[in-house]
This record gives structure tokens, sequence and C-alpha cells, in this order.
């Protein structure tokens, strides 16, 4: 179809050919498309002459006009028949006999063959009619069997989409909220981790303060010591060379003094003993911890440590085991255990930043319930209040614990806004004043520290770019697991009685 929709285009406008007109070269064109043609020959003749020539072959003909040149009747009924062939729809053909179109209509199957099926396939002995029988007989057929299907199960079927949406939409609730407990399962196993994690590594903090308070004291020592050395060299090269003999044997007795009182100095021992809790310590050990008792991990603990004494005590007595009577009756298992407390302390302009850091959460819980701070905001306004300044209300915060052995605050105003809304003030019981600023925050926690026990043992500076002041503390405090009760005797004095009644 497409080489013969080729040799029926005319080659002006490349259409299908319309009224052609046929030239004595014998090609064809459009009547419309010579016509054109045509008004441009004549028009070029008014200034000079021109012949016609033809548009494929460049053949000069002798044509005057497109009514003189022959019609070609023949072409123009083919391009009617084509254009007829190419509008009507296209014949379906067989799909067993390729090429055949469907053309019979067999009635004992209700359906469309082709000749070759008819005669030498499986409708040999069927029987047949006409393609406009069967469409009369077939399309008053559609309207009964159309009704019929518009009506056939139709209400059950929507009642079952009904239901199958239904139940996919709860599948999906319930999913959901499936989800929904995972997620929150996983944030709640999120947070546990990183609780522990927090808590682990301030346990390690705890542990490097307590480092540091034991070895800075005697690392001080021996730098004062190799100082007082050096200044005795410094005087013995300044007076050596002395030839006063009152000068020589002045400077020869401050001389003899220094060296006596260096080498009286004791010298504080290399090795210190340290926490005996990291000896043992392996993390491959956690690997065998299952998710339920992530809570229960934790650092080692010294094994000469009994948290329960009591219990113990009251067990080795009734048992009567006199050995470990005698072990727990000794003194240095009551030793008391010292606290540590570090507070750092960076002043910046007209804020200051405090954080407390501490071996003992208790004593950061205390300090935690007695520190609040107030933060400064605008009341809301009135139909009074247009005229004046807004009034300031003070909002209570506690300090921020970013775990179980420290906690951090501020207080002062931003010195970059020109008013002073947002200013932090500071007030730690059983004192109620509200302080700003931060030099008196820090004489006022000092103070409560040491009506806590706690003793001033060290103050520096930690960085000398931003100057953060460390202001280090210890208590010794007896622990409570192995304090005595006075209900403990009446019980110890019956139990040593009936271990008499029984010798």
């Amino acid at each position: 179809m497409e080489l013969l929709e080729e040799d029926l285009t005319c080659p002006i406008c490349c259409s299908l050919f319309d009224d052609p007109r046929v030239l004595p070269c014998s090609h064809n064109f459009c009547k419309k498309c010579l016509e054109g043609i045509l008004e441009g020959t004549v028009r070029n003749s008014l200034w000079r002459s021109s012949p016609f020539k033809c548009p494929t072959c460049r053949k000069e003909t002798s044509a005057t006009g497109v009514n003189s040149l022959q019609v070609n009747y023949s072409l123009k009924g083919i391009v009617e028949k084509y254009n007829k062939i190419k509008i009507s729809p296209k014949m379906p053909v067989c799909k067993g006999h390729l090429g055949q179109p469907l053309n019979i209509f067999c009635l004992t199957d209700m359906q469309l063959i082709c000749g070759i099926c008819a005669t030498r396939g499986d409708h040999t002995k069927h029987v047949f009619c006409s393609i406009e029988d069967a469409y009369a007989q077939e399309r008053d057929a559609f309207e009964s069997l159309f009704q019929s299907f518009e009506t056939w199960r139709r209400g059950d079927a929507l009642s079952r989409l009904d239901t199958l949406e239904t139940s996919k939409r709860k599948s999906l609730q319930l999913l959901t909220k499936d989800s929904d407990k995972v997620k929150e399962f996983f944030e709640k196993l999120q947070h546990t981790l990183d609780q522990k994690k927090n808590e682990i590594l301030s346990d390690f903090e705890t542990m490097k303060l307590a480092v540091m308070q034991a070895y800075d004291p005697e690392i001080n020592k021996l730098n004062t010591i190799l100082q007082e050395q050096r200044m005795a060299f410094n005087i013995a090269e300044a007076f050596k060379d002395v030839s006063e003999p009152i000068i020589f044997l002045q400077q020869m007795q401050e001389f003899r003094e220094k060296i006596k009182v260096i080498k009286e100095t004791p010298l504080p021992p290399s090795n210190l003993p340290t926490s005996p809790l990291m000896k043992n310590f392996d993390t491959s050990q956690w690997e065998d911890i299952k998710l339920v008792d992530v809570d229960k991990l934790s650092l080692p603990q010294d094994a000469g440590t009994f948290v329960n004494y009591h219990r113990l005590q009251r067990e080795a007595l009734f048992y009567e085991l006199d050995p470990l009577i005698d072990l727990l009756n000794q003194e240095h298992l009551l030793q008391p255990r010292p606290a540590f407390l570090e507070v750092h302390f960076l002043s910046r302009n007209t804020q200051a930043f405090f954080r407390v850091f501490g071996s003992c959460s208790k004593t950061i819980e205390m300090l935690t319930g007695r520190i609040t701070v107030f933060i400064e905001q605008p009341s809301a306004m009135t139909w009074s209040s247009n005229s004046f300044p807004p009034q300031m209300t003070l909002l209570p915060l506690p300090p921020q614990r970013p775990s179980y052995h420290d906690l951090v605050f501020q207080c002062g105003s931003d010195s970059t806004t020109d008013n002073q809304t947002g200013v932090r003030y500071v007030s730690i019981k059983p004192d109620n004043r509200k302080l700003a600023n931060g030099t008196n925050v820090l004489g006022l926690l000092i103070d409560t520290l040491l009506m806590e026990g706690f003793h001033l043992v060290s103050a520096r500076t930690l960085s000398s770019e931003d100057k953060t002041e460390c202001y280090s503390f210890q208590r010794i405090k007896r622990p409570e697991a192995f304090t005595m009760n006075k209900t403990l005797k009446p019980e110890t004095t019956i139990i040593s009685e009936q271990s008499q009644k029984k010798k």
C-alpha cells in the first residue's frame, strides 16, 4: 500500500492527485499545482518570453493553459478507489492460515472462519452463513446478552469488592501499628544504648579524674624539689668566685642550709597504686550480652568491695564462720573512700559557663536539686503597658545533665544584644539570691561544696586559649555499705550467745 501511495502522489504538493492532468511528456500533476506554475510563467513572460517546462523532466511544452491539458481519467479513478480502500476498515485474517481473510461465519461454533477452514479445516461439516446474515442475527442476540450480563453477579461483586477494600484497609492499619511499635522499640533500644554508653564513659572520666587527683600532687612535689635544686645550683654558681671571706662564709652558710633542706625532703614514690577496676576489662565479654541485658553492662568492679556488708556479716555469724567473721571485722575493710569533684568555670564577656563533674552520682543529683537557672522572658502586653518598658518574668529551669556524673549550666547575658532580655540567673539552695554574675555564682557554688564536706585540693587553668578554670575538690566519707547499724548489735549478741550455749 505504501508503494502504491507513492505512485499516486503529485511531485509538486506531495499529496494524492487531485484532478490529475497529463503533460505531453506523460508526467502527471494536480490541476491546481499546474495553475500555480503557469501563472508564474505568464507573469515572467511580460518581461521576457520563456516557454513552460515540465517540473519533472524540464521538457518544454506549448501549453497555454491548464484547461487545454488532457485529464488522466485512469489515474483519477485509481486514486478514488485507493481512498475508498484506505478509509474502509481492515479485514481480519485467519491465524491458522496465513493471509486468508475471515469472510465466512460458522453458525455451529459461532465464530468467523476463512475459506480453507470451511473446506479443509475443522469446520467442514458445520453450518455456515454470510457475514451480513450473521451480523443481523448477532446484533439481536447482543441486546439480550448485554442486559443479562449487566445484572449477572453485579451485586455480589460489589459486596466482595467492598469487603476486600475494608480488609485491605484494616490490614494496612494493623501493619502500620506494628511498624510504629517496631520504631518505638528501636528508639527505646537506641536510647538505652546511648544512656549506657554515656554512663560507662562517665565512669571512665571518673577514673581519669581519680588518676589525676592521685598523680598531680606528687608531680607538683617533684617539680618543686627540682626547682629548689636549680635555685641551690644558681646560688653556688653566684658565690663560688667570691674572694671576700665574710661574704663567702655567709653565702656558704645559706648554701649548706639549702642543701640540707633538699636532702631532708623525701621524694614521692615513682609507682602509685592505681585503681584495680580495669585489670580484667575486656569488651569481648560483652559480645555474649543479650539485648534484654544491655542495662546490666558495667565496668568490672573491685572484688574486695562487698555491697551488702550487713547481710554477709549476719550470715557469717549465723553459720559460725569464724575466719570470715575475723576477716569482716578487720579495719581496712571499713576504710573511707574519697569522692572527687571538679568544677570547670569559663567566663566570656558577660556570660559564664559551668560544668560540674563528680565521681559520685548522688552528689551530682543533690546539686541538680539545689541549682535552678532562671531565664528572663517578657510578659504579655496589656493596654496599660504600652507606654512602659515590658515587664520581665523569670522562667525556672533545672541544669542540664549530659550523664549521671556531670551537669552544666550558664548565667549572664549575651553582650551582642542591646537590651537585657534573655538574662540567665542562677540560684543555689538554701541561698535564695538570684545571681547573674559568673564570679558570684562560682563563689556561692564553692561555699556550697565546702559546707557539704568537700575541701579544695587544687585550682588550675585547663586551656590557655579560652582560660577555663578548673577547681578540684575531695571529700573523705565512710561508705554507707560498710557502716554498721546500731540494730546489728543485739542480733550479733544473740547469735554469739547461742553459739556459746551450743559449745
